[in-house]
């Protein structure tokens, strides 16, 4: 049973990964058909402040791999000690 919570875990990883990936690709090619329903005419952040982006991606980065490794391997596993 622990090796489908890694398989979980790990389809998990992939599929926000690849997400992630996606999602860059759009907004940083620019493509016209996603700015022209953008929300805010403004520019994007990385655009106006590139420093203070990579701070705030970085600081998201550790948050989002912190809960979907450790939170979830955590939350999985305890079936297995409680019974």
């Amino acid at each position: 049973m622990f090796f489908l919570e890694v398989i979980g875990v790990a389809a998990t990883t992939i599929s926000l990964v690849s997400g992630w990936l996606l999602f860059s690709i759009i907004y940083y090619v620019k493509l016209p058909f996603f700015e022209k329903y953008k929300a805010l005419d403004d520019p994007w952040p990385w655009e106006t402040d590139l420093e203070g982006w990579q701070r705030l991606k970085t600081r998201s980065f550790k948050f989002s791999a912190f809960n979907l490794f450790l939170m979830t391997a955590t939350m999985n596993s305890l079936p297995y000690f409680w019974g």
